[in-house]
């Protein structure tokens, strides 16, 4: 598993896929949604770095989704 910044920004992903695309996020990650999203809980340290993250991660996925 990543740590650090990278752990951050994957955590913001996972957390933006899930609420704002959950059919997706289900679909994708079935049974272990739970176990990732519990993972991204635990990688998400600083708030303020989380929003500027996850607003990023919504643009991204957007446009793949």
């Amino acid at each position: 598993m990543p740590t650090g910044r990278d752990a951050e920004a994957l955590a913001a992903y996972v957390f933006a896929w899930h609420h704002h695309w959950p059919d997706s996020f289900e679909r994708e990650l079935g049974e272990r949604g739970p176990e990732v999203i519990a993972w991204a809980r635990s990688a998400a340290a600083d708030d303020n770095r989380y929003i500027k993250l996850r607003r990023i991660a919504i643009e991204r996925l957007a446009e793949i989704l």
